[in-house]
């Protein structure tokens, strides 16, 4: 009698259970920052039986999903996801695993852009917590046929996004998301305009991994001899116009800086490292050659307490360019090797 009055205790329970249908997540819901600051996910868009999950840099990705009792099955490109589900307080709180999002919006208005990620492996794996502490992050789109670095502002003019933050006279850091379509040289006509107002490094994220969260990323310093940065200042002087409104309290400083600089902003005064005859005679560096990938067994061959100067050919995918650095990063550090590269024509 007691078995019977506890099963039928348990049917009652059960039946007065919120059962979660997906008329109760249409609409957007945004990410309790004070309740769960570690979220990998910002956003969330359910339409009829699509999702749309949007991480903390704006990145997209899209599939269809499936309630499963307290289970969320999402369906993306290549890879399913699992979630706990719950809704509470009339429907205006979800809770994915340990993240909560607060109900904003029965209504989708945007239409997110999911971009075409490089999809490289690298051996550094970061979480959003320690990528988000960096200066700035930027997508690499393409628009007619150019590739150019938007973030949430939507400007295109590249001198906006970068100068409108006035540390330029450290070494700051970046994010880029890498498109897949990209060249090396049109990688490196981009690194080195971001050059031209800033000493900075570079966090290339290549690759997201949505079961573990995390972001697979290229770390990269950006060298640029002075000879070059002299040249594409000539041959890109529009990118370099200053618009009022965007800029900050210290605006009038910047234009008379700008004014003696013959248009241009303000950069860090050119080193020796940067200037290629002084720095070939201050260091003496032993010159190497990367022409393709048959010749990276050279890098196996590098000197420990030594100091290299590396020409890598401009022409090489992105992917191997890549891989290449990231040898070149572990020889640095294991045999306390200085290593400076750069990217030519042969």
């Amino acid at each position: 009698m007691k078995k019977l009055f506890y099963l039928s205790l348990v049917f009652v329970l059960i039946s007065c259970s919120k059962v979660i249908k997906k008329e109760d997540l249409q609409g957007v819901w945004i990410c309790n920052y004070k309740a769960h600051s570690n979220s990998f996910f910002h956003e969330i868009y359910f339409k009829n039986d699509s999702i749309t999950l949007i991480d903390f840099f704006d990145y997209s990705f899209k599939g269809k999903y499936e309630i499963q009792g307290d289970s969320l099955r999402i369906y993306l490109k290549n890879k399913t996801l699992k979630k706990k589900i719950d809704l509470q307080q009339n429907d205006s709180i979800v809770i994915l695993n340990n993240s909560t999002f607060l109900r904003h919006s029965n209504i989708i208005e945007n239409e997110y852009i999911t971009y075409n990620l490089i999809n490289l492996d690298s051996n550094i794996k970061i979480h959003y917590d320690s990528l988000s502490t960096n200066h700035k992050t930027f997508n690499l789109i393409k628009r007619e046929n150019k590739f150019i670095l938007e973030d949430y502002s939507g400007f295109d003019n590249l001198n906006l996004k970068l100068y409108n933050y006035p540390v330029h006279t450290i070494f700051i850091t970046y994010n880029i998301l890498l498109n897949r379509e990209i060249t090396l040289r049109q990688l490196k006509n981009i690194l080195s305009k971001i050059n031209l107002t800033s000493h900075c490094k570079i966090n290339l994220i290549t690759k997201i991994d949505l079961q573990k969260e995390l972001y697979h990323v290229f770390p990269l310093i950006i060298n640029s001899w002075e000879e070059d940065l002299k040249k594409l200042q000539k041959e890109n002087k529009e990118l370099y116009h200053v618009f009022p409104l965007i800029i900050n309290s210290w605006e009038e400083d910047l234009k008379k800086l700008q004014k003696e600089n013959n248009g241009f902003p303000p950069r860090p005064p050119i080193t020796e490292d940067e200037n290629k005859a002084s720095y070939i005679e201050a260091y003496h560096p032993e010159l190497l050659q990367i022409k393709s990938k048959q010749d990276f067994d050279k890098i196996q061959h590098i000197k420990p307490n030594s100091h290299y100067l590396i020409s890598i050919n401009i022409e090489l995918p992105v992917q191997e360019y890549l891989k290449l650095t990231q040898k070149l990063n572990f020889i640095r550090k294991d045999k306390n090797t200085r290593i400076r590269t750069e990217l030519i024509n042969f």
